[in-house]
């Protein structure tokens, strides 16, 4: 998810995996996530299957950086509304595909909660759970944290490094 000038926010892409392996998962994420500019920050789903990879993201990218969650009653309260009224706000754009769509169409007010029914949702030949809709939840929450500044001190250049003797006005002999 990209954050705008208007602060305004859209997904440029989407990548979906089906039936892949953990550690290819790991791979295409990081592949992805490394070419990112501006990365601020991100959030992976950390319940079941997910844990893996989510711990992995944490460990490279850093705890400041990347968000575990585990999708609750109290995580779907609190962000849910927000991510709805994003939609409503037009201020969240998403890419135009039938599947993603139909994701977000299978959210549902629940007890009171915009969440996903625990039942998986027909298109065509594909059986899909809404994993999009939260996908796109979740980078909105992303999205809305504060960013770490991460602060440094440069190592000096090369010319600042190397310096002859002479450079630094010594006048006794031997003290070089």
């Amino acid at each position: 998810m990209v954050i705008e000038q208007n602060l305004d926010r859209t997904v440029p892409f989407s990548v979906e995996l089906r039936n892949i392996p953990f550690k290819q998962q790991e791979q295409v994420l990081f592949y992805i996530v490394d070419r990112l500019p501006k990365l601020i920050g991100g959030a992976l789903d950390a319940g079941g299957n997910g844990m893996y990879l989510a711990e992995q993201a944490r460990h490279r990218y850093g705890s400041g950086r990347i968000r575990e969650i585990k999708l609750s009653e109290s995580w779907y309260l609190e962000n849910m509304t927000k991510f709805k009224a994003a939609f409503e706000d037009a201020k969240l754009t998403i890419p135009a595909d039938n599947d993603q769509l139909s994701d977000l169409r299978a959210l549902q007010v629940i007890n009171g909660i915009i969440r996903l029914p625990k039942a998986k949702t027909e298109t065509g030949i594909n059986q899909r759970h809404g994993d999009s809709a939260i996908s796109k939840a979740l980078a909105y929450f992303a999205s809305l944290q504060d960013a770490n500044v991460i602060e440094y001190n440069p190592i000096p250049s090369k010319d600042d490094r190397y310096w002859e003797k002479d450079d630094l006005n010594i006048s006794q002999k031997g003290a070089w």
